[in-house]
């Protein structure tokens, strides 16, 4: 198949790509997501440049790391920093540096700290009945609040 990716379709699909593969298979796909990218901005041919190569030595300006970073934060939701991809960076160094923060996303606290169906379910059996109308009261009371804003 050719693997001529002309600017793809919707970006979630790469996001969503990345979701299905696992670790190895997710930075070949991020890393040939940001040498097209920068490739792009570059005005270079992908294959005139390696992964291994700074953005800086491949002629990378700040104008064009903010075009690049906001590429990244478009297609990727992942936010680097100008200064980064100024600092030398290389596209393999940047892929992994977009997938160590995606991976971050997708472990938040936030996910861990819900409780579980069988926590819930515990609680419910220790609280008595009085307890638990008193819970749902001030639930709805904070739905309520919340539905007003």
């Amino acid at each position: 198949g050719e693997a001529t990716t002309s600017e793809v379709s919707s970006d979630d699909g790469l996001l969503y790509q990345l979701r299905a593969v696992g670790a190895a298979e997710g930075q070949l796909l991020v890393a040939s997501h940001v040498q097209e990218l920068v490739a792009r901005v570059l005005q270079l041919d992908v294959a005139q440049f390696s992964g291994q190569e700074s953005l800086t030595s491949l002629g990378l300006d700040s104008m064009m790391a903010i075009e690049v970073k906001q590429r990244i934060a478009g297609s990727l939701k992942v936010d680097v920093s100008v200064l980064e991809l100024l600092q030398g960076m290389s596209v393999v160094q940047l892929a992994t540096r977009i997938l160590s923060a995606l991976q971050l996303e997708e472990s938040s606290p936030m996910a861990e700290e819900a409780p579980s169906l069988e926590e819930i379910e515990q609680l419910v059996a220790q609280a008595d009945s009085e307890e638990l109308e008193r819970l749902l009261a001030e639930l709805e009371q904070t739905q309520d609040k919340q539905a007003t804003v």
